[in-house]
Formats: C-alpha cells, sequence, structure tokens
C-alpha cells in the first residue's frame, strides 16, 4: 500500500474507507493534488524549478479537465493513479497538519522520460500519475488524447480486471 497508510492503526484504516468519499467533487479532487518534478539533473536550478508548460498544466489545464468531467470520470482517474474507488477520508492530527493527508502526485519525470510524448503513467502504490518532463508543453488537447490513449490501453480495472 501506498505510504498514506503505512504502519497506521488498522480501526484509523477501516475509517478512512468506510467514510470516504464516493461522490468526487471536481474541488475535492483539485485539493488533493500537488505536483513534483523529478529532473536529470537536480544542481541544473533552471532544470529543477517548475517551468511555464509544467506549471500550466498543473495549475490550469488539469484543473479544468477535472471540472469538465462527469462523477465518473473523476472517480476513473482516481483509481488510475491509487487504485481506489473514492478519495479516503484523513483525520487530521492537527489543524495545521498536512502531513498525513491524502495526495495524489502528479510527476514531471526527466529520469524515467524517453520522450517528450510518452504517456502518462500510473502508479497505484504511490498514487502517483507520471507525465513527461515537457508536459505536453502545456497543451490541453495533447494532454487529453495522452490520458485518453493511456485509459484505452490500461483500462481502469486495476488488478481486479476480469
Amino acid at each position: 500500500m501506498g505510504e498514506h497508510l503505512v504502519a497506521i492503526p488498522i480501526e484509523e484504516a477501516m475509517i478512512k474507507f468506510i467514510f470516504a468519499k464516493s461522490q468526487i467533487e471536481a474541488i475535492d479532487l483539485i485539493d488533493i493534488l500537488k505536483m513534483d518534478v523529478q529532473p536529470k539533473d537536480e544542481n541544473n536550478p533552471e532544470n529543477f524549478s517548475a517551468p511555464n508548460d509544467r506549471l500550466e498544466l498543473f495549475n490550469k489545464v488539469i484543473p479544468e479537465i477535472i471540472e469538465e468531467w462527469t462523477y465518473k470520470e473523476r472517480r476513473d482517474f482516481v483509481k488510475l493513479c491509487t487504485g481506489f474507488d473514492a478519495i479516503p477520508f484523513v483525520i487530521p492530527k492537527e489543524e495545521s497538519d498536512d502531513s498525513n493527508a491524502f495526495k495524489i502526485t502528479i510527476e514531471f519525470n526527466e529520469i524515467e522520460e524517453k520522450s517528450p510524448d510518452d504517456l502518462p503513467i500510473f502508479h497505484t502504490c504511490d498514487n502517483v500519475m507520471k507525465i513527461p518532463f515537457s508536459a505536453y508543453e502545456g497543451n490541453k488537447q495533447v494532454f487529453l488524447s495522452k490520458l485518453q490513449i493511456s485509459i484505452d490501453c490500461v483500462g481502469i480495472g486495476g488488478f481486479d480486471m476480469g
């Protein structure tokens, strides 16, 4: 399982799933997204920062897409990224504590990128969607088409596909 459930009491884990949000609202999904940048050369500050294409895709394009999606499409996206059909309920230890909050990471990865046209890759154990470092140049239609190809190739059934 992902980091968000490691070493927590079984009762707390059960509460997270019993009270999970199965009808995923756009704002709830957008709230749990976080951005991560994995450049080949971390010593190059220009490469390490998030250039405009990545910021555009993360801050504008992805939220627009999520707002346009139906409940089913949002649920399917969460399942692709996490393996779950819902967003688990999280009880913060303290009001300002975000460290145990459930997150889906959108990772712009140059280390594993073979081509700027690579498809998004999903890692359910870590709640990650990896996309090319180029971020499809921030283009909404290109990202949507790559995402759809990825969905069509893998499906959304996860390990229980039959």
